[in-house]
């Protein structure tokens, strides 16, 4: 009896894994689909595609398609679409067909677990209308960097001048990574969270981004082992954090806007500014909690990468790190802009996610899609294509400053999507990264230890991230 009960089990779960890779739904002929990929037998198509999507990609567009799926799940298909021809349709799509927001509730529900609720569309919406009429723009934006300065300095100088001191080599990504997060901690829910959990913060936001899109995790996330297990408690230590902390960010958020710091416009954070739009008390602070650590996790993942793989590449041509010494004398931000712009080209995003909400052609495509697939514009070829961007493998930051030319590459440059959809954080990241990139370069000269970069390793559609340490060796600049 005893040992009967285990071999049960281990039964039962070799047949589930036996469907989960073997099993495919069935396809009706009569609907004209998108190619799907075939590269493993056994393996997950989603997990093969992960390993060279670029290549993948730009083998596929030889049969003139403009799409391919990916298959996610034995009953589920990841559609791309890469033909720069349709990208105008697929941003222009109604909500009732393509769905951002119940794609984008989809994964962080995965991330934060069912504590994370999108189910007040009304106020999510308006949500928007603030981040976009209130805290995004251009003067909030202006005030909100020049406040955000000593922060990112702060934050450099704490952890990198203990590297000057040492002479070691470290790791550029791991850095990178804890003091995004520490900045975006302060710079969306402010200095009271940075006081309060920041330590832990540095350490665990990292790792929640890197665990949320492993594939045990995001096809088998309540295994009670492994990395499912890791997971939850690393997730289950940030919320409590979060709700620890929320009542004193409350009430700092409230006495700034009492004393005036606050008003609309002028705020230091984002919770601030959504005190100072009104939002207090129409809607429960759980909500607003759990959709700011949603913009935190999106801003960490985008701004980190993009931020790595500028540097890395920067370093290796000193006469782009002159062009932004040059820039912060002349007070001109051009040049560094131009250096993530091409990071997030080279290193693209995998797509947009939108969910098909029924059965029935992708609009403005003749592609079939099943309801509950995901569908994306991929900018995986059309940031490679030599038409588009001449030389495209090589990294080349200067190609922006041809206004010409990037106007009439349109679409075909896709780091945040593109109209009604385009990435609400824009703004926001593109000015912090920036900045950093600026603080490093202006205060750290810096060293690799191997010319060769690693290749980039995706998990998910965000930035891919180096497939190895990128170690470096810095030491202040005079």
């Amino acid at each position: 009896r005893t040992m009967l009960l285990p071999l049960v089990l281990v039964a039962i779960l070799g047949v589930v894994l036996f469907g989960l890779l073997f099993f495919r739904r069935s396809e009706d002929p009569s609907r004209p689909a998108a190619p799907r990929l075939n590269i493993s037998p056994i393996i997950p198509d989603i997990v093969s595609f992960y390993k060279d999507p670029i290549g993948i990609a730009n083998r596929i567009k030889q049969d003139g398609c403009g799409a391919f799926r990916v298959a996610m799940t034995p009953m589920r298909d990841w559609h791309y679409i890469y033909d720069k021809k349709y990208f105008k349709a697929y941003f222009a799509a109604s909500e009732d067909a393509l769905n951002f927001d119940d794609s984008a509730a989809a994964f962080f529900s995965h991330v934060f677990g069912d504590v994370y609720n999108s189910g007040e569309p009304a106020w999510l919406e308006n949500y928007k209308k603030v981040l976009t009429s209130g805290l995004w723009r251009s003067n909030q934006l202006d005030i909100f960097e020049q406040k955000m300065i000593g922060a990112i300095e702060a934050q450099f100088e704490k952890r990198w001048n203990a590297h000057v001191s040492s002479g070691e080599w470290f790791d550029l990504g791991g850095e990178i990574h804890r003091i995004t997060a520490l900045i975006n901690l302060r710079a969306l829910l402010g200095q009271t969270a940075l006081d309060s959990f920041g330590e832990q913060w540095q350490v665990l936001m990292p790792e929640l981004d890197a665990l949320a899109t492993n594939q045990i995790v995001m096809n088998a996330p309540s295994l009670p082992f492994g990395p499912s297990k890791r997971f939850h408690t690393i997730r289950t230590e940030i919320l409590k954090m979060m709700e620890d902390a929320w009542v004193h960010i409350c009430a700092d958020a409230q006495e700034k806007f009492a004393e005036g710091e606050a008003t609309r416009g002028t705020a230091f954070d984002c919770y601030a500014e959504l005190i100072a739009a009104g939002w207090n008390g129409k809607v429960s602070n759980n909500t607003i909690m759990m959709h700011l650590l949603a913009i935190i996790f999106a801003a960490h993942v985008n701004t980190a990468n993009s931020l790595i793989w500028a540097i890395a590449n920067m370093v290796k041509r000193p006469d782009y790190v002159q062009r932004v010494l040059d820039d912060n004398v002349n007070g001109d931000n051009s040049f560094s802009a131009f250096c993530l712009k091409e990071a997030a080209r080279v290193y693209p995003i995998l797509g947009v996610i939108r969910m098909a909400t029924k059965d029935g052609p992708i609009e403005g495509t003749n592609f079939w899609a099943r309801k509950g697939d995901l569908v994306s514009a991929t900018p995986l070829v059309s940031h490679f294509d030599p038409d588009i961007f001449p030389d495209p493998l090589a990294f080349k930051p200067e190609r922006f400053e041809d206004e010409q030319g990037m106007k009439s590459a349109g679409l075909g440059w896709l780091a945040f999507g593109a109209g009604m959809h385009r990435c609400l954080g824009e703004k926001y990241v593109s000015r912090i990264a920036r900045k950093c990139l600026q603080n490093v370069f202006s205060r750290y000269e810096i060293e690799l230890q191997k010319q060769e970069l690693p290749k980039p390793v995706w998990t998910t559609t965000s930035d891919p991230s180096p497939a190895e340490p990128i170690m470096v060796r810095i030491k202040a600049r005079i």
